[in-house]
């Protein structure tokens, strides 16, 4: 009989704890519904960004084209100075008598160099032009292929005259600079001393903005017209009879 006496206790408490569980859950709602509305987790909501790997952030093309940039104008300076090293080895006459004319003759050589430096150009465009005109025609073909084969040698000459004349500037302006340290530069030494640091020097000039073009044009006109006077000095002049 004593156990008859809790049973009532017993139902009271379990009706209480199931009025206290429906208070928690939405009229109209059971369980399935609660379980149902709960968002499914899907791989596709893991954000994988912390696995990939961060060097692709970074942007390597900048540094790889200054990088580039630098390599190549390195590699030109220790071309430029190779050759220019040969030169003074095989031609040191060359370099002298450069040097006498820029000195002597300072603007007319400027103009010398303009002269040639765009006269070269317009004369080889003619030049192409006629050579092609004869090449398609059906008499002057033979002469067209001559022609511009001439042209294409022409055009190969002048580009290595511009590019040697950076060459003799350098050393001029090197031995300018020195030649108050009363330096012997008939040793061959003190030559590759003075075109080294003439060649550094206009190195660093190209490369200032605006400035390094001013230099350049003026390196190009004074280079020009002082080699093609000597060039011009070298060709034997005809007797007059």
């Amino acid at each position: 009989m004593k156990r008859f006496v809790y049973l009532p206790l017993f139902l009271a408490l379990i009706v209480l704890l199931v009025v206290s569980a429906s208070a928690f859950v939405p009229a109209g709602q059971g369980r399935a519904d609660i379980i149902s509305n709960q968002p499914a987790f899907s791989i596709a909501q893991v954000d994988l960004s912390i696995f990939e790997d961060p060097l692709r952030e970074i942007d390597f093309a900048a540094p790889l084209a200054l990088f580039s940039t630098f390599l190549g104008k390195i590699i030109s300076f220790i071309s430029l100075f190779v050759l220019g090293v040969l030169l003074l080895l095989f031609i040191p006459k060359a370099f002298e008598r450069f040097n006498a004319r820029l000195i002597k003759t300072l603007g007319y050589s400027a103009g010398a160099g303009a002269i040639v430096f765009f006269g070269i150009p317009i004369a080889l465009i003619i030049l192409f032009l006629i050579s092609v005109f004869l090449f398609i025609t059906v008499l002057g073909g033979g002469v067209g292929i001559i022609l511009l084969a001439s042209t294409t040698i022409l055009g190969i000459l002048f580009g290595i005259l511009v590019y040697v004349s950076s060459i003799f500037v350098a050393y001029l302006l090197g031995v300018t600079i020195l030649s108050k340290a009363s330096l012997d530069f008939g040793k061959f030494g003190w030559k590759v001393i003075a075109f080294l640091l003439g060649l550094v020097i206009l190195s660093v000039a190209f490369a200032i903005p605006f400035v390094g073009w001013v230099v350049r044009i003026a390196q190009i006109l004074f280079g020009v017209g002082g080699l093609s006077l000597i060039l011009k000095g070298w060709i034997p002049a005809k007797k007059v009879q």
